[in-house]
């Protein structure tokens, strides 16, 4: 093989198949489809770069081979770009390929590390990281990463002490405020708040560092201030899963507001809007799916239920509702249609205590 030629290997089943433009449920019931689409993948993806590839699958393993049109040199180019589009299962390979020919190239140091600590692999991140900073001890980004990467092994001393290196280097860097506020929330809650205020403030475009610094707030007791900023960092990507946390802890506020309010006992509003669900969804089963659904939809931008104001309103439904009676209506709805479902908040006294009085019950 030519000594300017890369060549990997790796068992078949570590290759993450939703990269592949067919149905993983069929591939996995056809181990021939399976081999011809990952031997497709990897020529279509060096073909793109350019050169000779060859790939064979035998007892399990796949292995790669490719001699690039222009050498080995374009390799550290290809590498870093196919892991920042989420290619690690190429980009690693070549990366490493490039380490093995140049054992002091500080951005492959840097790239191959944060991939490595990104799939788990954090014992070889930590390794080529601390590589790296003892090369470069004024790399700011490497300190940052390989604290990420202690964090994930479980080491949060020696996570704490990177970042903290991180920092003094460069004070203004959001995302160490961030991954040492991540930390010491744990240890120094205090510490670790104005640390997450810091990334949000650095930060203001980062839905993570508003999540992070809202949900700090609301463990600090100021869900106050915490509401304001979780609902920023929803506004911020809506279909996200840290959207949905910041709802739940919104929902939480929101729930703890309300029974502060009203104390412990059942409250008489809830009650009623919960009785009046029960006689809605009675006399018009066909709305109950309909008006459920709906303000489910509408609650995910937040709804205001301490506040009486009739503000919102439904195009399955006429009129104008309170935060709490649309809350109420969902309730109602969520329970006749699945009474094992978690509507995200708690109002099972109200809707029990409607039910007693309802005359459909």
């Amino acid at each position: 093989m030519n000594s300017d030629s890369l060549t990997f290997n790796f068992p078949i089943s570590d290759f993450d198949i939703s990269k592949l433009p067919i149905d993983p449920a069929v591939l996995k019931q056809d181990p021939e489809m399976l081999r011809e689409a990952i031997s497709d993948y990897y020529l279509g993806e060096f073909r793109g770069m350019g050169g000779d590839a060859w790939v064979t699958i035998t007892d399990g393993v796949v292995n790669v081979a490719w001699v690039p049109v222009s050498g080995i040199d374009g390799l550290e180019e290809h590498g870093i770009a196919l892991l920042k589009r989420g290619d690690y299962a190429l980009g690693i390979p070549l990366l490493k390929s490039v380490l093995a020919r140049a054992l002091g190239n500080p951005d492959v140091l840097l790239n191959l590390g944060m991939a490595l600590s990104d799939q788990g692999k954090t014992g070889e991140a930590i390794d080529l990281l601390e590589r790296l900073v003892a090369l470069e001890p004024h790399n700011v980004r490497g300190w940052n990463a390989l604290g990420v990467a202690h964090s994930r092994n479980k080491a949060p001393e020696a996570a704490e002490e990177a970042l903290r290196r991180s920092l003094q280097l460069d004070p203004a860097d959001g995302y160490a405020h961030r991954n040492l506020a991540s930390i010491l929330m744990r240890s120094a809650p205090r510490e670790g708040l104005e640390h997450y205020r810091l990334a949000a403030e650095l930060l203001p475009d980062d839905q993570n560092s508003q999540f992070g610094y809202g949900l700090a707030l609301l463990k600090s007791g100021d869900s106050d201030s915490a509401d304001p900023v979780l609902k920023r960092s929803i506004e911020m990507a809506p279909l996200t899963e840290i959207a949905e946390m910041a709802r739940t802890a919104r929902r939480e506020i929101a729930q703890k507001s309300m029974r502060s309010a009203g104390g412990s006992a059942p409250r008489p509003d809830a009650i009623m809007y919960c009785l009046s669900a029960i006689q809605l969804f009675a006399a018009s089963p066909e709305l109950r799916k309909a008006v459920t659904f709906e303000i489910a939809l509408l609650g995910r931008g937040g709804l205001d239920i301490n506040s009486t104001d009739q503000k919102y309103s439904l195009k399955s439904l006429p009129g104008k509702f309170s935060g709490l009676q649309l809350v109420s209506y969902m309730y109602v709805g969520m329970k006749e249609l699945d009474p094992g479902s978690d509507p995200g908040i708690d109002l099972s006294g109200e809707y029990e205590q409607a039910r007693q009085i309802s005359p459909e019950q």
